[in-house]
């Protein structure tokens, strides 16, 4: 079907996003090392003028990047 295929796509672009976002959170992580993974998040969500849910932020984050001790 069409409009699955449509819906297939915006999934695999959100995850896209998603990903970048959590590279972005490690590179502010070096500018601001004392933020937890939930300032993160706000900070990529100010930076890129994007309402990402946080919570699926910190999320994919940690799924990226498992072996990372920033805090919550």
């Amino acid at each position: 079907d069409a409009q699955e295929s449509r819906g297939l796509g915006d999934v695999y672009k959100r995850q896209a996003m998603y990903k970048k976002a959590a590279e972005m959170m490690s590179q502010f992580h070096d500018e601001y090392p004392s933020y937890g993974l939930n300032k993160l998040a706000a900070l990529v969500s100010r930076r890129t003028a994007k309402d990402f849910d946080r919570r699926a932020l910190v999320q994919t984050y940690k799924k990226q990047y498992p072996s990372s001790k920033i805090n919550e």
